[in-house]
C-alpha cells in the first residue's frame, strides 16, 4: 500500500500534463487535485498502521494486532468510498484509497487477525 500511495503522488503531474495538453483545467474535469493529495496521504497512513502493528506484534504486544487489523479495515473501506469522479472521455470514480485488487489491505487485515488469534 505505502507503493500504491507513492504512485498515486505520481499521477498527480501526469494529469495535470494531459490536461494542459487538451486544454483543460481540473474544474473542467469535475475534480480538485487536493482529493488526490488525500488518497496518498490516506493510504500511507493506512500502509504505516499495518507496519507498525506488525512490528509490535513482533516485540510480542497485541495491541501491534489491533493496529493492523485497524489499517486493513480502514484501507477496503477506503477503497469503497467513491470521493469524486473523473470526466475526461468516461466517468472514472476516484475512491478514497487505493490499492492493487484490495490484495494490500485485506493481508494486512489478515495479518492482524492472526496476529490476534495466535497468542504466545
Amino acid at each position: 500500500m505505502l507503493i500504491a500511495g507513492f504512485m498515486t503522488l505520481i499521477t498527480i503531474p501526469s494529469i495535470e500534463a494531459n490536461l494542459d495538453i487538451a486544454g483543460l483545467t481540473w474544474a473542467d474535469v469535475g475534480i480538485e487535485p487536493f482529493i488526490f493529495y488525500l488518497r496518498s496521504i490516506l493510504t500511507f497512513l493506512w500502509a504505516l498502521l499495518g507496519i507498525i502493528g506488525g512490528i509490535i506484534l513482533i516485540v510480542g504486544k497485541n495491541i501491534g494486532g489491533f493496529l493492523a487489523l485497524l489499517g486493513g479495515i480502514l484501507g477496503i473501506a477506503g477503497n469503497f468510498i467513491i470521493v469524486g469522479t473523473l470526466t475526461i472521455y468516461e466517468s472514472i470514480p476516484i475512491p478514497l484509497s487505493t490499492s492493487f485488487l484490495l490484495i494490500d489491505p485485506i493481508l494486512i487485515a489478515l495479518g492482524g487477525l492472526l496476529g490476534l488469534i495466535m497468542k504466545k
